[in-house]
């Protein structure tokens, strides 16, 4: 079955809390009170020595740590950012990790077209690949983001971005993890983030939401599930205040949204879900047959969902 058979993270040691980053961020004392005791975040992941295609090779170190891969194994190599580090362009941020690791050859393409919500188009892809390549074994997918302008870290009073970096390994024969299904949806309700025009951009934080719930809705509908019988939701680190909203919408307990590494780190762009999962398996908090979303929301209207089983 297609699945998930191996993760690897890499986060930095480097964190600092908010009310240390508040001068840098640029936001005054009701900013900071609301994103600490409404939003719930605290600390704040911040990479200082490796750009952000080093903490993707990291990452991908990580993997191949604990499960040793070759070129047979991995078919296609698909990585994904929000934001847009690797400058010039035709530069390929992982062309030393493939040839040190033995992926010189591998097929290898990005794909950041959702925002934050890209994990889940990698995820989408990767399943769809495999299934049309039978003789294929496994896909390596890469998601990671650096920071680079400090004070941009911090959108509004909503979330405030960290750094860290991603690798997953689906593969055809995994034993758990069985990705039954991803779900994307591109709205493009705004195209310019807070940059957009105001009566658009306000739109935009009032509505997200609503998407967000009709993402769950939607793959849960389709895969003829309720949501209580989903074990756990592992959301994007955006803010505690979204996750009640949605909770309560889906008339589920809070509890079952799974996000431990927003106090931690902050909201790590599409490596949040995958990070979030990581704890929950490395806590032992799933069973075999339960049923689990991974769930994000990317900036201008994008929205992705995944359904596994453990």
């Amino acid at each position: 079955m297609i699945g998930i058979e191996a993760m690897g993270c890499y986060v930095p040691h480097h964190r600092l809390h908010l009310k240390e980053l508040q001068h840098e961020l640029r936001i005054d004392n009701r900013t900071l009170h609301r994103l600490l005791w409404e939003r719930k975040l605290e600390y704040i992941a911040i990479e200082q020595d490796h750009t952000a295609a080093g903490m993707l090779a990291k990452a991908a170190d990580n993997l191949l740590a604990g499960k040793k891969l070759t070129a047979d194994d991995v078919g296609l190599i698909l990585l994904t950012h929000t934001l847009n580090p690797f400058a010039p362009y035709l530069v390929d941020p992982l062309g030393k990790w493939r040839q040190q690791n033995g992926f010189a050859d591998t097929l290898t393409f990005a794909a950041a077209q959702l925002n934050c919500a890209s994990i889940h188009l990698l995820l989408h892809l990767a399943d769809r690949w495999l299934r049309a390549h039978s003789q294929r074994t496994g896909v390596l997918l890469l998601a990671g983001d650096k920071m680079f302008i400090a004070e941009e870290r911090c959108l509004d009073d909503s979330f405030v971005a960290g750094d860290a970096a991603v690798a997953v390994y689906l593969s055809r024969h995994a034993k758990r993890n069985r990705l039954i299904h991803s779900f994307i949806v591109g709205e493009a309700t705004i195209y310019d983030g807070p940059a957009s025009p105001p009566a658009a951009y306000a739109w935009y934080q009032q509505s997200f939401v609503y998407g967000l719930i009709k993402m769950v809705q939607t793959a849960l509908n389709e895969c003829r599930l309720s949501p209580q019988q989903i074990r756990y939701i592992f959301p994007s680190n955006l803010n505690e205040t979204t996750w009640l909203r949605v909770a309560h919408a889906l008339d589920l307990p809070h509890d079952r949204f799974y996000y431990p590494t927003l106090k931690e780190l902050g909201h790590c762009h599409n490596a949040d879900p995958i990070l979030n999962l990581a704890r929950a398996l490395v806590e032992r908090l799933l069973q075999p047959g339960d049923y689990y979303l991974t769930l994000t929301a990317g900036m201008g209207g994008t929205f992705g969902c995944s359904l596994f089983q453990y």
